[in-house]
């Protein structure tokens, strides 16, 4: 019965071998993930980056075609044609693009100037929202969550500057949920 005493060790140290395994092949699979990501940024012909930045470019031509108001909600795939789709993947039919990777100039060419000053807006406010709770409250439970709440707004207008969380509603409700947090620590630590 003496040996039964080792038997939990040995698996102790099996299972901390297995799980220090598992731990390395996911670090080396995020460096690998992380190296494909930043590769374009080193060349940006690369994929599907070259493609956006022409994106972009159309989007920026609708919205100096259409400044004030822009082209209409839901006619970016419609006005994209229009500016031309040679060097893109649309041109030989293989893909139908739907937007153009960034919130920011989707917003500008589809609502023009008054609607995106209104959308950026939302986002300085709630960004002065925070550094203000940062200047005025000694509490370090608000100090952090106002931080956190910093650095989501941050992340998200990056994000935006790269993608389309606007069209995906968990992004959109998650956002409009740190925009009233936001106003309600925001107004917590006003004074008086």
């Amino acid at each position: 019965q003496y040996w039964l005493i080792f038997i939990p060790i040995k698996l102790k140290r099996k299972f901390l071998r297995s799980l220090k395994k598992k731990k390395q092949k996911m670090w080396s699979r995020i460096v690998i993930n992380f190296k494909k990501q930043t590769y374009v940024l080193k060349n940006y012909e690369f994929g599907s980056a070259i493609e956006r930045v022409h994106l972009w470019e159309k989007s920026l031509e609708m919205f100096k075609d259409h400044p004030l108001i822009g082209i209409g909600a839901g006619n970016w795939r419609i006005y994209l044609p229009n500016y031309g789709t040679a060097g893109l993947r649309s041109a030989e039919g293989e893909i139908i693009y739907q937007r153009p990777h960034n919130d920011f100039l989707w917003v500008l060419a589809e609502k023009g100037v008054m609607t995106f000053i209104f959308y950026l807006l939302l986002f300085l406010i709630c960004i002065y929202y925070q550094i203000s709770v940062l200047k005025r409250s000694t509490d370090k439970n608000e100090r952090y969550f106002a931080l956190l709440l910093f650095f989501f707004i941050i992340g998200y207008l990056i994000f935006s500057a790269l993608s389309f969380p606007m069209e995906r509603p968990t992004h959109s409700m998650i956002l409009n949920l740190v925009f009233a947090l936001s106003m309600i620590s925001n107004h917590k630590t006003r004074p008086g």
